[in-house]
């Protein structure tokens, strides 16, 4: 998709997405379905044989690894087609040809590999038992001992969706027929995804681009969506397909010369899959310890995910700590450390008022009841006679004060 994209064909990689939808979503659904008749199992090498047990799930299985591998007339067959052909007949980037020729490396590997999951899950024999073996779980010291499953086709809820999905990935590809078969005319119509597409996906060959006639563009009659090969650019340099179109005398020899190409390395990837996993299962060991650097770096997907896990998912957990220790020592510490000292300055405004300011008050209180208290009472002795001397007393101060102010 990105390919097809990357050269200019964003039609095919749409139509493309659209293909991929279909056998890649059977692929996963039945990977799911697997796993289901296999009560969980997921390992492949404890497979093996299952065609027998989940026909449904084996026949609709098959539709989406053809689709996958580019046989013909399976869907991916025409999306794949079209990528590798505008790849190696693009004049939008000067290396076409090497953009076709890592495209075809990848159709190979996908042929194989899908080859290698259907041999190993379907074909064969069962080995369920063996898998168990090698894991070490029968009769393993303080294991339980696990008693074998019979795999079992899953239900109709499970394999009516595989059914439609197969039929999808089996003619889906059928809006796209490649002009090579259809003698250069894009049979369809408006069901064709080109024409269908052409009013708003842009291409850098499209005459009609948002309902918009570029007069510069060339057009067929008829053909008003039509997506026409520009004239060759020959500051792009070597154009793969233009080279053997010299060779072959036509545009159309030329694109049945890539077609063959397109399915020959499909046919070698599922060759070289039933050699290595059905005629002789022991190959992929002899060539894994041959290939030895190479097969551990494959085994461990060269590493990307430790790479990964070391460079972003732990520097974002140091990250994260960092955060957290900023937070809680520096936010949460101002914040902590505020309330502490609100705290702090209660209790000793507390104290302050409690044990001075009321302190100093009781004391004089207390001074001044102690001090006046027995005066008072000793004034108070509810006597007339010593309330009447109190009183002449005073009259005579007040006497004695006015003579000594007359005289």
């Amino acid at each position: 998709m990105f390919l097809a994209c990357g050269v200019g064909a964003f039609v095919i990689g749409i139509f493309h997405v659209m293909t991929h939808a279909f056998f890649k979503a059977l692929m996963f659904l039945g990977a799911g379905s697997v796993i289901h008749g296999m009560h969980h199992e997921q390992d492949m090498r404890s497979m093996g044989g299952l065609k027998k047990y989940m026909p449904y799930t084996y026949w609709t299985f098959l539709a989406g690894w053809l689709a996958i591998c580019g046989i013909i007339p399976f869907s991916g067959f025409w999306s794949k087609d079209e990528i590798l052909w505008s790849a190696a007949s693009t004049t939008q980037i000067p290396i076409g040809w090497l953009v076709w020729l890592v495209g075809t490396i990848a159709a190979t590997c996908t042929a194989f590999y899908m080859t290698r999951l259907v041999a190993m899950t379907f074909w064969g024999r069962y080995r369920g038992d063996d898998g168990k073996e090698a894991r070490g779980d029968d009769h393993a010291p303080g294991k339980h001992e696990r008693h074998p499953h019979v795999p079992h086709e899953s239900p109709k809820s499970m394999w009516v969706p595989l059914v439609v999905l197969a039929i999808l990935a089996s003619v889906g590809g059928l809006v796209g027929i490649s002009t090579a078969f259809t003698g250069g005319k894009l049979i369809g119509g408006r069901a064709n995804i080109v024409n269908w597409m052409a009013p708003v996906i842009w291409s850098p060959n499209a005459r009609v681009v948002f309902g918009v006639v570029d007069p510069n563009r060339p057009q067929e009659s008829g053909e008003s969506g039509r997506i026409e090969p520009e004239p060759r650019n020959s500051e792009t340099g070597f154009n793969l397909a233009q080279a053997i179109e010299t060779k072959v005398g036509s545009e159309t020899a030329t694109e049945w010369v890539f077609i063959v190409i397109s399915l020959i390395v499909a046919g070698v990837g599922i060759g070289l899959g039933l050699l290595f996993y059905i005629k002789d299962p022991k190959l992929p060991d002899v060539w894994a310890a041959r290939l030895a650097p190479l097969y551990r770096a494959s085994y461990n997907k060269y590493w990307i995910d430790e790479f990964f896990g070391w460079a972003i998912t732990r520097r974002t957990m140091d990250l994260a700590r960092g955060v957290f220790a900023f937070d809680s020592k520096v936010v949460d510490g101002g914040v902590n450390g505020s309330a502490w000292l609100t705290r702090l300055s209660s209790k000793i405004t507390g104290g302050t008022d409690k044990y001075l300011v009321d302190g100093l008050v009781n004391a004089i209180g207390n001074f001044i009841v102690r001090l006046m208290s027995p005066i008072v009472r000793a004034a108070q002795t509810g006597l007339t006679a010593n309330y009447a001397l109190v009183m002449v007393i005073g009259l005579l101060v007040a006497v004695a004060l006015y003579l000594v102010k007359i005289f």
